[in-house]
C-alpha cells in the first residue's frame, strides 16, 4: 500500500499513532457508537503540520496550532446521503427535499445546501470538525504570499469557477492541476466550504451574525487571497447549492 506508506513517512510525528490506529475506536456515528477508524478514510486525508501565518480578520487565531488531518476532497453527495440515512429523522425539510432532488450519477459531486450548523453536526458525527478560516487558508495556500492554491498566477481550466462556464459542480478531485501543495483538491471552485469562524466585523447584533464560506464556487469567479481570503461572508442559517464542506481533525487523535 505505497500511498499510505508515503503518507506515514511524510507525517513524521504521526508514525506511532498511525501504526495503532486500526485498533483504536472513536465516538463517531450516532455519538455513542464506537467504530474503528477506516484505513480508506485516513488515505483520503492530507497532513497539515503546525504553521504560523498572518491573522485573518474575523478568524479564530492565526495559522495551525496543532497538526491536523484534513479531507483531501469536499464531502460528497454519497457521503451526505449515507449520513442522512443513518439519522433518526431526515432533518430540515428543505434540505431533505434538496437531497432527494440529486440525480443518479452525481454521488461524487460535492454535497451542498446545508447550513453551518448542519455542516458542523455532520463533522461531529464523523468524529471531526469544521476548519477555522485560518486553518483552511493554511491548507489551501503554500504560503501567505501565494494567490492561488497552485501558485501565483491564474491558470485556465484548473478550477471549477465561473470562468469555466460549466455552471454546475464536478466530481470532487477532478482538477489535478488545481490541487494545493498540501494535497487538497477543489480549494478554489466547485463549492465554497463552511468554516467555523464568526465574522466579527458585523457587530454585536445576533441577527446580523455572519460566518465565512471559503474557496469560491462554480457560481463565482476565481478570487485570489489578496482580494479577500474569505470567499463569502454569509448568514450561518443560509443555504446555497454553491456551499458545502470538508472536515478536519487533530492528527494526534489518530
Amino acid at each position: 500500500m505505497p500511498d499510505l506508506m508515503a503518507f506515514i513517512h511524510r507525517g513524521g510525528a504521526l508514525v506511532g499513532a498511525l501504526a495503532i490506529f486500526v485498533s483504536t475506536s472513536v465516538t463517531g456515528c450516532g455519538r455513542g457508537t464506537e467504530v474503528p477508524r477506516a484505513l480508506l478514510e485516513v488515505e483520503r486525508m492530507a497532513f497539515l503540520p503546525p504553521v504560523e501565518a498572518q491573522p485573518i480578520r474575523g478568524a479564530q487565531g492565526a495559522g495551525v496550532a496543532e497538526a491536523l488531518l484534513v479531507d483531501m476532497y469536499e464531502v460528497t453527495r454519497a457521503e451526505w446521503r449515507g449520513y442522512q440515512g443513518r439519522m433518526p429523522a431526515a432533518g430540515a425539510p428543505d434540505l431533505a427535499a434538496w437531497v432527494r432532488s440529486w440525480e443518479a450519477g452525481t454521488d461524487s459531486w460535492p454535497a451542498s445546501f446545508m447550513t453551518q450548523a448542519e455542516a458542523t453536526e455532520f463533522a461531529r458525527w464523523r468524529g471531526m470538525r469544521l476548519l477555522t478560516a485560518a486553518e483552511w487558508n493554511a491548507c489551501g495556500l503554500e504560503s501567505a504570499t501565494w494567490l492561488y492554491p497552485w501558485g501565483m498566477t491564474w491558470q485556465d481550466s484548473v478550477a471549477n469557477t465561473l470562468e469555466l462556464r460549466l455552471e454546475r459542480p464536478t466530481p470532487v478531485g477532478t482538477f489535478e492541476s488545481g490541487r494545493s501543495t498540501t494535497g487538497c483538491y477543489d480549494m478554489l471552485g466547485n463549492v465554497a466550504e463552511w468554516v467555523s469562524d464568526v465574522d466579527l466585523r458585523v457587530g454585536g447584533d445576533p441577527g446580523a451574525e455572519r460566518v465565512a464560506a471559503m474557496g469560491s464556487s462554480f457560481r463565482q469567479y476565481g478570487r485570489h487571497s489578496s482580494d479577500h481570503p474569505l470567499a463569502w461572508v454569509v448568514r450561518p442559517d443560509s443555504r446555497s447549492d454553491g456551499v458545502g464542506l470538508r472536515c478536519g481533525v487533530e492528527a494526534a487523535s489518530y
